[in-house]
């Protein structure tokens, strides 16, 4: 129970722009007497994108390696996959997502959106014909399911919709339509980074600035937030 208070202390404080959070919750993780393999791994994802904010990529890509390694859970793999993304390294994120199974029909959502994007034009030379011709599989798929959503007023996949709308379907206007009924749903570092990147796609300053306003009042201080792909001023 000690740890996982720490955690979340250490976690809030890292979002909030304490650059010695990463540091503290590293050090009692590594002194701890002994794991077991799901708290190992629990930490791990918590460890990963703190040590992200604290300009660490490299220690942020052991501790996602840790987190999805044997037995990982989808959260963590969805974790990695979109920060592989980020860099632009599509052939290891379609490797780590086609090995948990993403291009499967009962695949979640997530999954199969970020497959499709590892698959996707922006790729380039490391997309294979074989690739294009899953993507389109997936695209069809995804488009289905939120068809089915709509006719329910399903509202919950709205920051996968707007990551499709951005980045499959090209039209930021919608994008950023979605990410904002997102952002109002739900406020993590994730769904923010999503608002920046379809504002800066949109070209609307008037979105970055409100969604400064509302990161502001939370105290929030990311680094990675206005970083995302897209979203650099």
């Amino acid at each position: 129970p000690g740890v996982l208070a720490l955690a979340c202390r250490e976690d809030i404080a890292s979002m909030r722009g304490d650059g010695d959070a990463y540091r503290r919750l590293r050090q009692a993780a590594d002194a701890m007497p002994a794991r077991d393999a799901m708290l190992a791994r629990w930490l791990d994802i918590v460890l990963a994108p703190m040590a992200e904010r604290a300009g660490d990529r490299q220690a942020a890509e052991g501790h996602f390696r840790n987190a999805t390694a044997a037995g990982a859970d989808l959260f963590a793999v969805a974790q990695y996959a979109d920060w592989l993304l980020d860099a632009r390294r599509f052939g290891d994120a379609r490797a780590l997502l086609q090995a948990h199974g993403a291009a499967d029909e009962s695949a979640p959502d997530n999954l199969l959106l970020l497959l499709a994007i590892a698959c996707g034009d922006e790729a380039g030379a490391g997309r294979t014909d074989a690739c294009a011709g899953d993507r389109a599989v997936l695209v069809s798929r995804l488009r289905a399911r939120f068809d089915e959503a709509d006719a329910r007023g399903d509202r919950v996949h709205d920051r996968e919709r707007a990551l499709f709308a951005l980045v499959i379907d090209r039209d930021p206007a919608r994008a950023l339509a979605l990410a904002r009924s997102n952002w109002a749903q739900q406020r993590e570092p994730a769904d923010a980074r999503l608002l920046a990147r379809c504002a800066r796609a949109a070209g609307n300053a008037q979105a970055i600035a409100l969604l400064q306003r509302d990161l502001g009042a939370q105290r929030i201080d990311d680094p990675t937030i206005m970083a995302a792909p897209g979203a650099r001023p």
